[in-house]
């Protein structure tokens, strides 16, 4: 073999050598950053879970026959749906039903016949008209008296919805479908942006719906399964 082709199967070596090299440190960087995302991930979800919104539990206001902290469009009403006691013994057929056909729907089991911390109402919202914006409804920010989240803490919103006629979407209105209960829920992530706000509130997308709506809260940390979706520590 002459020199030249000596020359030229060192280079076509060298040239294998730094490809194989390069794959090599992408899949150890890739793996790296999977490691990492993982262990992100891991330590979110072990961050206190403190419910930073009102009534969560969806109380019912005697005089105005509204669950107090409830931001609502005008356009929107609501009323009770049903009362899911504390209490197993308590619960009637048709609760037990519900909890059944959420349960099938989250793909989660719920304890529907074990005892709960507290128990909880599940309200109708209902609308039959978009007029000037097309906002559904949110809870407050606790103390606060506003809808104003800061950006400034990982939150996570989220809520169990069930859309029985017309469309929302956004927040925990994302990814409903119609008559099945969805655990709609998401981050908001830390923005750095001095002051800044969100409102966590579904958008309505039909002039006229209806939706069930339990459990609408915000709280600290990261929860992206619906079996612990329950009010924690409430400021």
């Amino acid at each position: 073999m002459s020199d030249l082709g000596r020359l030229i199967d060192a280079c076509d070596a060298l040239t294998n050598t730094v490809e194989n090299k390069h794959a090599q440190i992408d899949e150890t960087l890739q793996n790296a950053i999977a490691e990492l995302q993982n262990t992100a991930a891991s330590l979110s979800s072990q961050l206190p879970r403190i419910c930073v919104s009102e009534n969560p539990f969806l109380e019912i206001d005697a005089s105005t026959q509204l669950p107090t902290g409830l931001m609502m469009h005008d356009d929107v009403t609501a009323e009770l749906f049903e009362t899911i006691p504390r209490s197993p013994e308590e619960r009637t057929s048709a609760q037990l039903q519900l909890l059944q056909s959420m349960e099938d729907d989250l793909g989660v089991s719920l304890r529907a016949h074990e005892y709960y911390d507290r128990g909880f109402n599940i309200i109708k919202l209902s609308w039959t008209q978009l007029t000037n914006s097309n906002w559904l409804a949110f809870p407050a920010y606790s103390k606060s008296g506003t809808g104003a989240y800061p950006e400034q803490v990982l939150l996570t919103y989220g809520a169990f919805v069930k859309v029985l006629s017309g469309e929302i979407t956004g927040y925990w209105g994302e990814g409903t479908t119609l008559n099945k209960w969805h655990f709609g829920n998401g981050l908001c992530e830390v923005s750095g942006r001095f002051g800044n706000y969100f409102h966590p509130h579904p958008l309505r997308k039909s002039a006229t719906g209806s939706v069930l709506v339990a459990l609408p809260f915000i709280t600290t940390g990261n929860v992206q399964n619906a079996a612990e979706w329950y009010p924690q520590t409430i400021i």
